[in-house]
């Protein structure tokens, strides 16, 4: 993708955001919204069985300023992102709504299954002493927000058991506010586009 594509942080700046609009879904694909954001996996973001015989799966559902690739009729192609103090927001409003156990299935409001419940919300802070469960062989940054399920549904547990289901993806109003610079963690984007340029002046 080009290096040269508009930037957008993600933000709630109404404070009456409706809970009612933030949903916990399980995906497998890609979505294309926009305002109304519904992130199924743009770039995977993956759960993990964490504890099979216990039916728990845990992942990240918001990592700060993970770079994000999105395509609308109004922006065209950009990427989006969140800071570390924007997930806190949603997560205040998430809480505040109650919504620990709004999940649906890609995204469809039609398809909210019973049989799956939150036993852990973490907010990844290494000044609190919260990490990552090892069990996800992997280090978050600060700020990143994680979700642990338990399935009781064996409908649904078999589909996370085939790889239908592969991540967990958010859904809530968001406000866009134009960043005039890249997310500093897309180091390896950057080089790519360094490199590009460098071969094309030797042509």
């Amino acid at each position: 993708m080009e290096g040269n594509l508009p930037v957008y942080r993600l933000t709630i700046t109404d404070k009456e955001t409706d809970a009612e609009e933030i949903f916990t879904a399980l995906v497998d694909s890609p979505a294309i919204e926009s305002n109304f954001v519904a992130f199924k996996e743009s770039q995977p973001i993956k759960f993990e069985v964490t504890d099979s015989d216990r039916r728990i799966i845990t992942g990240a559902v918001m990592i700060p300023d993970f770079k994000i690739y999105r395509r609308d009729e109004k922006r065209g192609e950009h990427y989006v992102y969140f800071t570390k103090e924007d997930i806190e927001l949603f997560v205040r409003d998430w809480a505040k709504g109650n919504r620990y156990n709004s999940v649906n299935e890609m995204h469809e409001r039609s398809q909210q299954p019973d049989g799956i419940y939150l036993i852990e919300s973490i907010i990844v802070d290494s000044q609190r002493g919260t990490q990552a469960p090892v069990a996800l062989k992997q280090q978050y940054a600060d700020g990143t927000w994680l979700h642990s399920y338990y399935v009781e549904s064996d409908e649904l547990w078999a589909k996370v058991k085939s790889g239908e289901y592969k991540g967990f993806s958010m859904e809530m109003m968001v406000d866009y506010i134009f960043a005039s610079q890249k997310p500093q963690t897309d180091h390896v984007a950057e080089l790519m586009d360094t490199l590009d340029s460098i071969i094309k002046s030797t042509k």
